[in-house]
């Protein structure tokens, strides 16, 4: 009698490991996205105290991030006068020092995590932001906190975070 495996019961197993793979893998892909989402969370949030420190100390908001008393990681980017005061891009995020408060925009633009202090509904307060054509972004953006969008617009959900 002869060992091994027929050629039908290896397309069988290949077979389950491709279903497998096809589950496992957007839900692992969102992991990692939420992952990256709540470091930037972390970072935004510490430029927002670094910011706040600063203005106690000046009486005025900073304009560049060597303002602050914090490190941010990356290299200092900019595209041209009409973004933010400063912007720093790292592997998956851009930096963004802006008058209304701190932000951080996913390099692929369809998610924006951010600080707004008199911009939106979402006052004084943590918010995420996701395209609404993004279905992953706004994934993203439930897991944070609320189910549904405290603000809406053509083509952004807004939705608040505590922290």
């Amino acid at each position: 009698m002869k060992k091994g495996f027929t050629l039908i019961e290896l397309l069988v197993v290949v077979l389950i490991i491709g279903i497998l793979a096809a589950i496992a893998l957007p839900q692992y892909q969102i992991a990692v996205e939420k992952s990256r989402a709540s470091q930037a969370f972390i970072m935004v949030k510490a430029i927002k105290d670094a910011s706040d420190r600063y203005q106690l100390a000046t009486g005025e908001k900073p304009k560049t991030f060597d303002d602050l008393d914090i490190g941010v990681p990356g290299d200092k980017y900019s595209s041209s006068t009409t973004e933010p005061y400063e912007k720093i891009k790292d592997k998956n995020y851009y930096y963004e020092l802006w008058d209304q408060g701190p932000a951080a925009r996913k390099i692929t633009g369809e998610l924006v995590i951010a600080h707004y202090e008199n911009i939106h509904s979402i006052k004084n307060s943590f918010a995420c932001a996701a395209a609404t054509s993004n279905a992953t972004a706004n994934k993203i953006c439930k897991s944070f906190g609320s189910s549904t969008p405290n603000e809406s617009s053509a083509s952004w959900n807004y939705y608040a975070v505590k922290i």
